[in-house]
């Protein structure tokens, strides 16, 4: 038989028997297909509750003491599901386990904002120097992260800008490594966004009125 490199596995195999046979070919099959491309990762898990995010002292400075509500976070995201999302590099997949994908961005933005010092407020208050943020993400990859940000102080809305965030290239396919890379990006999404000049302006100068 003339059946090149493969042909040549099943023929020679097959003196040991049809087991042996299939098995080879088995093995050659998933050869190939580790050359033809990254390998399959396993979900990676994500929560709040591991989310321990940490930033520049600067940004710190500037937001400590901050009153601010989180308020409502949106998904208009195509290229996502209710809980997960993924990426068309990799083939890697990430499914929360906070309920739904914009309740895990939320609570990661509460546990952020409390990480700068920020006073956060889980529902909304009349007090005058409250800063309150909406988002709605439209994309949402391993990749990158695009979404739109309207800011208000006191009920007034002040700013609405749309952000894009572009993440490093992944340097590990370790699912651990994977989880780590993701809860950075959520902290490279906040620190994108609260490090704007316009949002900074808002959110920091004095409340109308003051």
């Amino acid at each position: 038989m003339r059946f090149g490199f493969p042909g040549w596995i099943a023929e020679w195999t097959a003196w040991e028997g049809g087991l042996v046979m299939r098995r080879s070919v088995g093995l050659l099959t998933a050869a190939l297909l580790l050359l033809a491309g990254p390998s399959l990762a396993e979900t990676i898990r994500l929560t709040h509750k591991e989310y321990i995010p940490t930033f520049d002292v600067g940004l710190k400075q500037r937001y400590q003491g901050t009153h601010i509500y989180f308020y409502d976070f949106t998904n208009e995201a195509e290229d996502t599901g209710l809980w997960s999302y993924e990426s068309e590099t990799t083939r890697a997949k990430y499914k929360t386990q906070d309920y739904r994908l914009n309740y895990y961005l939320l609570y990661c933005f509460q546990a952020a904002g409390r990480a700068l010092g920020m006073v956060v407020y889980e529902r909304e208050t009349s007090i005058p120097e409250l800063r309150s943020l909406d988002l709605v993400f439209t994309t949402w990859s391993h990749e990158e992260f695009r979404c739109r940000v309207s800011a208000y102080v006191g009920g007034v809305k002040r700013v609405e800008k749309a952000f894009r965030v572009e993440f490093d290239r992944a340097t590990s396919q370790r699912p651990s490594d994977l989880k780590q890379r993701a809860y950075d990006c959520i902290t490279e999404i906040v620190a994108t966004i609260l490090e704007d000049e316009e949002i900074q302006a808002a959110f920091l100068n004095p409340a109308p009125g003051r």
